[in-house]
């Protein structure tokens, strides 16, 4: 597969459901894939990750990462540096987890940290120390129920 394939095709599911929420036809299957194919080939890996960003649901009216930095990092989206973007897409992933399930979101964030530094985004060390360090998040101020393990 292409390099960006996998956030191409990510791009491509959100732009679809944009769509639908507009009253548009919901792009089909086939449609999507030659979607994301055309995406690979026009627009850069930043490009792509912007659109991302605007568009992560990150709990509750929290969508997009410059909504989410202030509510939950107490940054501007301006401050952010990569070891605070692994933390948002991890609760990206799992949104309940911020109140419900910190150590789960800590090891996807851990996990997204070691291919940032796989990647030369961020160097070994700081990875090791954001590793070290608890997520710094602040919680909404209503919690959602857990459920009960």
């Amino acid at each position: 597969m292409p390099h960006g394939f996998r956030l191409a095709g990510s791009v491509a599911h959100t732009w679809s459901r944009i769509q639908e929420g507009a009253g548009e036809r919901r792009i089909r299957v086939f449609e999507t894939l030659a979607l994301t194919i055309w995406l690979t080939r026009h627009w850069t890996a930043e490009e792509l990750l912007a659109f991302e960003a605007r568009h992560l649901w990150l709990g509750r009216d929290l969508i997009g990462a410059h909504a989410a930095a202030p509510v939950l990092l107490r940054k501007e989206w301006a401050q952010l540096d990569a070891t605070d973007a692994a933390l948002l897409l991890a609760v990206a992933e799992n949104p309940r987890d911020v109140g419900c399930a910190p150590d789960r979101l800590r090891q996807r964030r851990d996990r997204l940290l070691g291919h940032l530094s796989d990647a030369g985004v961020v160097s070994a060390a700081e990875a090791e120390a954001a590793r070290t360090s608890l997520p710094a998040l602040s919680s909404p101020a209503r919690e959602p129920s857990c459920p009960r393990r």
